[in-house]
């Protein structure tokens, strides 16, 4: 019984945003509510005082979670998904 749920909560943590991403998902979407568009991968960056590289690799882990869409090729394609009370604060 232990492993089904420890198998449980894996998958949940698999889909849960950790407190960081959250961060960086929230700010996405206030940046995106201020200036119409989404922030590019720099501009997180340096909201967060990370590396670009690092920023992609939250990005990715997002988008593995369903939080955002992300269009390739555009430079601010960044799409926030909107599911529920997944954006409650």
């Amino acid at each position: 019984m232990t492993y089904r749920r420890d198998s449980l909560l894996d998958q949940l943590r698999a889909r849960t945003p950790t407190l960081r991403q959250r961060m960086i998902l929230d700010w996405i979407a206030d940046f995106a509510s201020v200036h119409g568009c989404s922030p590019s991968v720099r501009e997180i960056g340096r909201a967060f005082g990370v590396r670009p590289n690092c920023v992609v690799g939250h990005l990715h882990a997002l988008e593995r979670k369903g939080c955002i869409h992300r269009h390739r090729g555009l430079v601010r394609g960044i799409v926030v998904v909107e599911t529920g009370t997944e954006r409650s604060r």
